[in-house]
Formats: C-alpha cells, structure tokens, sequence
C-alpha cells in the first residue's frame, strides 16, 4: 500500500485541501484510494496531535482499516504533522508503525510559502488559538527558522513548531525519515495549492471543488489584536498590575503596518531563495 502525508504547511489552503477531500472521498475510494477523517473533524488533526504525545497507533489504525478494505492507497491530512518537520525521532516512529501495518510506500508531501507571507498569516491565525508576542515570534523565526508555540488547553500537545527555513529544516527531515519528500508550491493555485499531493493517488480524476466558505483566510489585523487583547486580559487575570503595566503590555498588540511589512520582506529575504532551491529539488530523499 502506498501512503500519502500531506503534512501542511500550515496556511497554505490544507483547509481547503481537506475540504476537497471530503467532498471527493467516494471518487476516490472509487479509484481504490482511502481517506477518512477522525471523528468531528474534517481532516486527521487528532492522528497528528496524538503523534505528538508519542502515541502512533492512530497511524497504524488508519492503515490496518485500509488494508483491511482492500485499497491500493491512502492518505492522512494534517498541518499539525507540520510539528514532527523538527521531531525525527517521532516521525521516524510514524514511518515504522505505518509500515507495520502495511503501508510499503510512503511520501510526505508540504506546500510552501514564501516565508515573510506565511509569518503573517500564520501570526493573525494564532491569535485565535493561544497568545503570540510578535517581536519574540519574529526574532525567533530571524534567529532559527522557525517558530515554536505552546499550548493554552490542556487536551491538545505542549506545543507546535512552524517552519520558515525550509532549505535546512526540510532538507534535515527528509534525511531523518529516509522517505521521499515532495515539496509543492503555493502558488501553483489551480486548482488549489498542494493539488498535487491529491493527484499523486489518483491522476486524471476530475475533483468537485468546495465553494469559497471552504477557505480559511487570513485573519484581519483588527480582529487579531483584539484576539490578542482577549487572551492577554486572560493571561494577567486579576493580577495586581495596574493600569500603567496592563496598559504597556496592551500597546504592544499594535502592530504597525511598515513595521509588519519590514519583518515581512526581511524573512522574505533570508528564506525565500532557499525554498525556491528547495522546490527545484523536489522530491528530497527520492
């Protein structure tokens, strides 16, 4: 059997992407293809989430039923997968118990953005989900290539990390888990970015596509400061602080946007000519 991870990266339409699968999950197990999302949920957030507290056998579960039912092909969709890009140890433990049970091919497939693009969206997208200092989120992607987020709720993992530098990071990962890496770029939008990573299990099929509400689009800067504002109000509590101090930490929601269009093209610059090196060179590992 032939497994397909399509791994994210995170806002680079793997919504959308999960939503065509959906859609088009009885086309494709036509074609002999399986995909089934994890319960409540469009997509195998819960697979990877699990992976990230050491338990695979979500993974393995999903290709036993798979081979089980007879199918040639698979794939599990998930941009929290994104996380293991700097966990080998955990991916590779993903890899074996997939083979165990009976996937004999296996390829991880992410879509890539330019990096200053993906930072943005990425930090409007957090403000939803936990509390992200820009400046620290920012120096940290400058500094390492990447940016690491813990959690705020306590069923969920520790953390997630985002990638930025993808010519060293990828390049490190493909080398750990001896797969083939296939890299897809997000401006290859037609149909949809990482459309690709569908049409590797069933070329020529002809995919119903899901209207526009599908998409998660990028946050407004508005709407993300005052996420931000929510979840440091629920940071500080009833903390002692006074007005000049919660007032401080308030203003540095603000950001500028010279000041985020600068931090933008400064990613942009450092990254952006290795993910197009990077995506020459697709697939690593092969």
């Amino acid at each position: 059997m032939r497994l397909v991870i399509h791994a994210g990266l995170h806002k680079t339409a793997s919504t959308y992407l999960q939503h065509v699968l959906v859609l088009n999950r009885q086309a494709l197990r036509a074609r002999n293809v399986y995909f089934e999302p994890d319960a409540h949920m469009l997509a195998n957030h819960g697979t990877a989430w699990m992976t990230l507290l050491d338990n695979v056998e979500h993974v393995a579960a999903h290709i036993r039923l798979a081979a089980r039912a007879g199918y040639d092909a698979a794939i599990l969709s998930s941009e929290d997968f994104e996380t293991l890009i700097f966990d080998h140890e955990r991916a590779r433990s993903v890899v074996q118990a997939a083979r165990q049970a009976g996937a004999v091919e296996i390829e991880w497939h992410f879509c890539l953005r330019d990096p200053g693009d993906y930072f943005a969206s990425l930090y409007a997208q957090l403000s939803k989900l936990a509390f992200v200092e820009y400046g620290a989120a920012f120096v940290a992607a400058l500094r390492d290539g990447r940016v690491r987020v813990f959690r705020q709720q306590r069923r969920y993992p520790l953390y997630w990390d985002f990638c930025l530098d993808y010519e060293t990071h990828l390049a490190a990962f493909a080398n750990a888990v001896a797969c083939p890496v296939h890299l897809h770029d997000f401006r290859d939008a037609t149909p949809f970015p990482g459309h690709a990573a569908v049409a590797a299990l069933a070329p020529g099929l002809t995919l119903a596509l899901p209207g526009e509400s599908s998409r998660n689009r990028r946050v407004a800067a508005d709407a993300a400061e005052a996420g931000y504002a929510d979840a440091l109000a629920a940071i500080l509590g009833p903390a002692d602080l006074g007005d000049r101090v919660a007032g401080w930490f308030r203003a540095r929601l603000h950001i500028p946007e010279d000041v985020d269009a600068r931090c933008r093209e400064a990613l942009s610059r450092k990254y952006a000519p290795g993910m197009e090196r990077l995506l020459q060179a697709s697939p690593l590992g092969a």
